[in-house]
């Protein structure tokens, strides 16, 4: 084994990195040969998830500790003794391994249609041991069917879409779409507090399909807002506002203090993450 290999899985497993020299590590990485590989990494709230600094997510969690911070944040708050959180777009399971650490009472439905990162989400799970996470292998959508998901590439694979991505890598799955509405009706599940949408695009879709849950429960909403993947789908930001208005709900952008001001969705020209909030 590459005894350089053996020195950072060692040290990634139990220490954090230093706030600066990421790039100038994985230069020296692609250099020995351990850039490509899998690092078990440990992470603030007492757990580990298997990462490569290879792919643009688990890179940031392999060096920074964390991703997203401001989502991170925000989930953190807003659960309660008991909450269900639902993670759509779960992709390694980082957000729903966070909060079920945090939350033991907690039950969190963690949906991933890709099977690569579904698969590596369920390894991450049981790597934790953590028995309150409900893995999905589904896309979130308005209505129950089968459709084809356009891989991205291997550097950024939570890129992947129901439309073809900017970095689709020429592959593509089957898989099954559910509304959040007509799978919550079977799911045998009580209520949902609070729910997690990155779906690369399609958020008015999932949103649509989950009017029900929305109108029954008021969950608090966690979504990411990107007008370049939206108009994907042929949506646009002011598909969002119309929606969010519908719902009565409020949105605030999610910054690195947390849900600092009130934001227009219909203005959004980058993308951002959202709270969304019943009044």
């Amino acid at each position: 084994m590459n005894p350089f290999y053996r020195l950072i899985f060692f040290y990634v497993k139990r220490f954090p990195f230093p706030r600066r020299g990421l790039k100038y590590f994985i230069a020296l990485m692609k250099c020995t040969g351990t850039f490509r590989r899998r690092y078990q990494k440990k992470l603030s709230g007492n757990f580990l998830l298997n990462v490569t600094p290879f792919e643009h997510m688990q890179r940031q969690l392999f060096w920074y500790g964390y991703y997203e911070r401001p989502v991170e944040m925000a989930i953190k708050k807003m659960l309660r003794p008991g909450s269900v959180f639902i993670d759509i777009g779960a992709n390694i399971g980082y957000f729903s391994i966070m909060a079920a650490r945090q939350c033991s009472s907690c039950t969190v439905v963690a949906f991933e249609p890709v099977k690569e990162l579904f698969e590596e989400m369920k390894a991450n799970i049981l790597l934790n041991d953590i028995p309150n996470i409900i893995p999905l292998d589904y896309a979130a959508g308005d209505k129950e069917e089968e459709r084809t998901i356009f891989l991205s590439g291997s550097e950024n694979r939570g890129m992947s879409s129901l439309q073809k991505p900017e970095n689709y890598m020429g592959k593509t799955q089957q898989v099954k779409v559910v509304s959040i509405d007509e799978w919550f009706s079977r799911s045998g599940l009580k209520k949902v507090d609070l729910i997690k949408i990155d779906v690369e695009g399609n958020e008015p879709a999932v949103l649509k399909g989950m009017e029900s849950v929305i109108k029954k429960f008021r969950p608090v909403l966690i979504m990411e807002v990107n007008p370049e993947t939206l108009l994907l789908f042929k949506w646009t930001v002011r598909d969002i506002d119309l929606l969010v208005r519908e719902m009565g709900y409020e949105s605030k952008l999610l910054t690195n203090k947390g849900a600092a001001k009130n934001v227009d969705l219909a203005g959004i020209r980058m993308q951002v993450n959202v709270l969304l909030t019943p009044p």
